[in-house]
């Protein structure tokens, strides 16, 4: 498989800064990257925000952190340089890379599950490639998970679609919203919100969101 720890390895060169939780430290120095792989895109981090998901890595709820891990999946940058097999992407387009790794070749990816593309690891790095909390990210396949934005997008819009816009689009559908439905979502945050418009917009008759006073008001 194109990303591996092995090609990491080899990426050896003036470093650069990145966001390294270290227990309750952390360190700010990791190798510089560069193309591995025929399909990788290097960007140069623009714009990131923070998942729910991140601060559960954070504080040890879902998976335990390894050294050298990199936090951070939802993020806007600036195509650096692209590998030999990428056609559709050249240096210097403004991206937003997708929040999941897929790359329209195996079983999952031909069934659109590119969740369920294991080998690559979790949402954080695992040195297997590097995740946005950094100045630069290394995106494997990246001509499937990289979207152009257009100059009138700022990155505080564009990195929306990276997971919020998409993630809450999906619950929606999912769950079959019609006209008429009664709707009721449990969290009023960025992907709450969006679902409750989504269910609006196809036609829910009532939208309940619940969570904590201070959120709600």
């Amino acid at each position: 498989m194109a990303a591996s720890q092995a090609a990491f390895k080899v990426e050896q060169a003036v470093g650069h800064d990145a966001i390294v939780p270290d227990g309750y430290n952390y360190s700010e120095k990791v190798p510089k990257l560069r193309v591995v792989e025929p399909r990788d895109i290097v960007l140069r981090v623009t714009g990131s925000t923070i998942c729910g998901f991140d601060l559960h890595l954070l504080h040890g709820t879902i998976v335990e952190l390894q050294k050298d891990d990199i936090m951070g999946h939802e993020f806007c940058g600036i195509v650096e340089s692209v590998g030999p097999q990428v056609k559709n992407v050249k240096p210097g387009q403004r991206v937003v890379a997708s929040f999941q790794i897929a790359c329209e070749e195996c079983g999952p990816c031909k069934k659109k599950q590119s969740s369920q593309l294991a080998s690559l690891g979790t949402l954080i790095s695992r040195a297997a490639f590097q995740a946005d909390k950094a100045e630069y990210v290394r995106v494997p396949f990246g001509d499937v998970n990289l979207l152009k934005l257009p100059d009138r997008v700022p990155d505080e819009k564009g990195h929306h679609l990276s997971d919020i816009i998409c993630t809450s689009w999906n619950a929606v559908v999912d769950t079959g919203v019609e006209k008429g439905d009664v709707v009721a979502i449990w969290g009023a945050g960025p992907i709450g919100q969006m679902a409750a418009d989504f269910s609006l917009h196809n036609g829910a008759a009532r939208v309940i969101l619940i969570d904590n006073y201070w959120r709600l008001i």
